[in-house]
């Protein structure tokens, strides 16, 4: 059940930043950046209303299955009509050439969490 507040403490960190002008980890890392239709920076209530509605209707709570369907959805809702319905008349998305250092790093973070994750999985298990 700790997930439950970890996304609700990624909800307001997300609309912090956005709030700031900045982007999250992931966004500056795939050359993404999210700003208001209206105005240099979102309301930190606006903010907060779009994180917990991409958390909720973007990533079904991430819930196994739920989760994986409102991907689904939202990738259709994106190609089909050009924005999300979190961003459709808010926010525009906007994205940045995807050159081979991005892609050198992404993949860096990619094996440093796998490594990660498989690291501390390996200390659970041998106790």
């Amino acid at each position: 059940m700790l997930w439950i507040p970890a996304l609700l403490g990624w909800a307001i960190l997300e609309a912090s930043l956005l709030t700031l002008g900045w982007s999250t980890p992931g966004k500056w890392l795939f050359g993404l950046r999210v700003r208001p239709l209206e105005g240099a920076k979102a309301s930190f209530w606006s903010a907060l209303n779009r994180s917990t509605t991409v958390l909720t209707f973007g990533q079904g709570g991430c819930l196994p299955v739920v989760g994986w369907y409102a991907g689904i959805q939202s990738y259709r809702d994106l190609t089909e009509r050009g924005a999300t319905s979190w961003d459709r008349g808010s926010y525009a998305v906007e994205g940045r050439p995807f050159g081979a250092l991005r892609i050198l790093l992404a993949a860096g973070v990619f094996l440093a969490l796998l490594m990660a994750v498989l690291l501390a999985d390996l200390a659970l298990v041998s106790g």
